[in-house]
């Protein structure tokens, strides 16, 4: 069994659709996130990380690589957020105001439906778990993680739920937030938890790694 850790990015910059098209920094909240997200990780040792290049997920990780340069690492597009094309940056009532038949499309839809020059979701699912499946499930590392945002995780969750695009929005993730996968030499994927802050998820190895001190 090896456990699957998906991490969305600490706190940005930015107001309105923030996707793969557009690049903000972290603000100071979320450097602060990153902090605990270093202790956190600190306590994870993860064996791989697989990370989105926007500078909102390689800033979140950036106080843990720099304690652990040697840590292995793959920067992937294919785990970049969904691209809001032409609305990125603006905010939904701005958007409505300049283009309201296609909003109001893509709330209807949003699974077959895009932003113009954008992607929809059903596009968005391909790409993710096309790369889960073929990359990060195949890494054999004991514990993996997986730093992205809330479009691809939920996409991942989702899947591993046998919902689907369908039931993208059913799940809640927070950024800075941890979700803690196992998946089972059967290939069985069970989603253990959603939402952790960063001391529960560090709680949370410490008391495995001591059930596991007194099963050896």
């Amino acid at each position: 069994m090896k456990r699957v850790i998906l991490l969305r990015h600490a706190e940005c910059s930015g107001d309105g659709f923030c996707g793969g098209g557009n690049d903000p920094d972290l603000t100071e909240e979320g450097k602060t996130q990153a902090q605990s997200i270093s202790a956190a990780l600190e306590v994870i040792r993860p064996g791989f990380i697989f990370c989105s290049p926007m500078k909102r997920c390689r800033q979140t990780i950036a106080p843990y690589l720099r304690k652990y340069p040697a840590q292995n690492l793959i920067v992937h597009d294919s785990l970049r957020e969904v691209d809001f094309g032409d609305w990125e940056g603006a905010t939904a009532e701005n958007v409505q105001k300049r283009d309201p038949q296609g909003l109001n499309s893509w709330f209807r839809n949003p699974i077959d439906e895009s932003p113009p020059g954008g992607e929809n979701l059903l596009e968005l699912h391909e790409r993710v778990i096309a790369y889960w499946k073929k990359v990060v499930m195949a890494e054999c590392s004991d514990t993996v993680l997986v730093v992205s945002h809330g479009g691809p995780i939920r996409a991942i969750l989702s899947e591993i739920a046998g919902a689907g695009p369908e039931g993208h929005w059913r799940f809640l993730v927070e950024r800075g937030s941890f979700c803690c996968l196992s998946i089972f030499d059967d290939g069985i994927s069970v989603i253990e938890s959603t939402n952790f802050t960063s001391e529960c998820i560090s709680s949370f190895f410490q008391t495995r790694s001591k059930q596991n001190g007194r099963h050896t």
